[in-house]
């Protein structure tokens, strides 16, 4: 299974198309299941740090390949610095990393604060997960969006959204298994030719 699972560049507004509810009545994680695979058992979920960077650009630099937008290798770097960098706004983004004991930096997560979501309130919005080619298939995907359920509730933010592509069975299969609910949203997009056009409109 392709655990990137790609989404939109433009979160969902007002947060009505919520996946996760952090004040449900269950009031629980998104997952309430763990992998007992080995493989995720040598894994550490966390946030990262400014000494991620180097790691991070290499992994970044991996998925722009896999998708065929090639990026060169100061882009990655600058991208990766600007994930780690500590900060204490609010609204800046927040990126997780799966390290494995063995092989080191294996796959990120990153979140963006979605605002105004439901009710005047700040969300959060999966912009991207991608887990390194040889560490699929392990649970990763699932471990590191616990960890972004988890802080969903614990940064008091009110639901964690998230989209993939229609035709992606393994991505909607874990979601959907995971008890995310699909939402009617069609989604759009403005980019280069197009974006230049709408601007002089």
């Amino acid at each position: 299974m392709d655990e990137r699972h790609p989404v939109g560049t433009t979160a969902i507004d007002n947060g009505s198309s919520a996946l996760y509810d952090s004040a449900s009545q269950s009031g629980g994680l998104l997952f309430s299941g763990a992998c007992n695979s080995q493989a995720v058992k040598d894994i550490d979920v966390r946030r990262t740090i400014p000494a991620d960077a180097n790691s991070l650009a290499v992994l970044w630099a991996e998925m722009q390949r896999h998708y065929g937008q090639p990026v060169n290798d100061t882009t990655a770097k600058a991208a990766a610095t600007a994930a780690c960098r500590f900060s204490d706004n609010e609204f800046n983004p927040r990126t997780f990393v799966a390290i494995s004991r063995k092989d080191g930096l294996v796959a990120s997560l990153v979140l963006n604060v979605t605002f105004p979501a439901r009710e005047l309130s700040k969300s959060l919005y999966i912009r991207d997960l991608y887990v390194s080619k040889d560490w699929r298939r392990f649970g990763i995907a699932r471990s590191l969006l616990q960890a972004a359920a988890s802080l969903t509730i614990t940064e008091g933010f009110s639901s964690l959204d998230w989209t993939t592509d229609a035709n992606n069975v393994g991505a909607r299969s874990l979601y959907e298994g995971a008890g995310a609910r699909e939402m009617t949203r069609v989604y759009y997009r403005l980019y280069g030719t197009d974006l230049e056009l709408a601007s002089l409109a």
